[in-house]
């Protein structure tokens, strides 16, 4: 059986869709008129120039030779591929080039892949390189293998695995430490949600590694004013109402909000929409101050969020008392 909304499998018993939280009953909603339109999926504009497509064998940038492709999203295609300068292999992300037209927008997605190459953590996927060649803009990046944490939590799903609040906190705290280095050099993520996240490693024993990737990319591609859409960039489910109205303005709670989305969903296997229930209701493991940091960090308003992550973080851990 399949999403009705988003098409992804479903296992036999699911009150609700792992991939899109949509349930199995309900009708296929209506498409916009434009964009990416799965909650999940990264809003942009309708396909006017597509990112070069590259066989495996074929060098790009007459250095990057291609070994397989890894997926393509609205932003672009990703590839595997070697560095024949050093012998490394990488991540090669093409960017569709009718979300950067003119001299401004290659000049901002510049400015903003250099400035997320000097963010230098352990829970950030390192960018290397930021360029154009052809016309086609492109960014190099750290190759981690293992898979992503919506992956993850499509598997504990199927098992029917709750997360218990110890791991929950600490992939949270993983990923905190990546954000609070990135705001440190004033960089916001401003598309977090779990397919940004990678993860490899066992988090119920406690023994993972966790990175971030795509800093910069959203605010380089959504800021544009040639972006034909008019409209942010970002994933609605995950997105702060602010990223709606004044996408080019937003600051490091807009990233605290899709952070407070994602605890909610570790806990509960579904991001919060419109009403959501406190967790503490479904779960007796979990404290209720759970559910106050969880609002906090879920208000409509900026400035009644957490300012920082590390504001957020000392947070969970006096709610969570671990």
């Amino acid at each position: 059986m399949n999403c009705p909304s988003c098409k992804a499998p479903l296992p036999a018993d699911a009150a609700f869709c792992p991939n899109c939280g949509a349930k199995p009953g309900a009708s296929t909603p209506n498409r916009p008129a434009g964009g990416t339109y799965s909650g999940l999926g990264t809003i942009a504009p309708m396909r006017e120039s597509r990112a070069t497509v590259l066989e495996p064998g074929t060098k790009f940038a007459e250095r990057y030779e291609v070994v397989r492709k890894l997926g393509e999203g609205g932003m672009g295609i990703v590839y595997v591929a070697r560095d024949t300068n050093t012998g490394e292999e990488m991540v090669l992300k093409l960017i569709h080039p009718d979300l950067v037209t003119g001299d401004e927008a290659v000049k901002r997605l510049m400015a903003e892949g250099l400035t997320a190459r000097q963010i230098r953590h352990p829970n950030i996927v390192a960018v290397y390189d930021v360029s154009q060649w052809n016309g086609q803009p492109y960014f190099t990046m750290e190759f981690v293998r293992g898979g992503t944490l919506r992956s993850w939590l499509i598997n504990g799903i199927s098992a029917g695995r709750e997360v218990p609040l110890p791991v929950a906190t600490g992939l949270m705290k993983s990923m905190l430490a990546g954000l609070a280095e990135a705001h440190r050099m004033g960089v916001v993520h401003r598309d977090l949600k779990p397919e940004n996240v990678l993860l490899s490693g066992d988090p119920d024993a406690g023994n993972f590694d966790l990175k971030i990737l795509d800093f910069g990319i959203a605010k380089a591609i959504g800021g544009t004013p040639t972006v034909r859409s008019g409209g942010p960039v970002g994933t609605p489910i995950y997105m702060a109402p602010e990223q709606m109205t004044s996408a080019d303005a937003v600051g490091p709670p807009a990233d605290i909000f899709s952070l407070s989305v994602m605890l909610y969903e570790l806990l509960m296997d579904a991001p919060p929409q419109a009403r959501w229930e406190p967790v503490s209701k479904s779960r007796r493991d979990i404290p209720r101050a759970i559910d106050d940091l969880l609002e906090k960090g879920l208000s409509a308003r900026p400035r009644s969020r957490y300012a920082t992550a590390a504001d957020f973080e000392a947070a969970l851990d006096a709610a969570s008392g671990l």
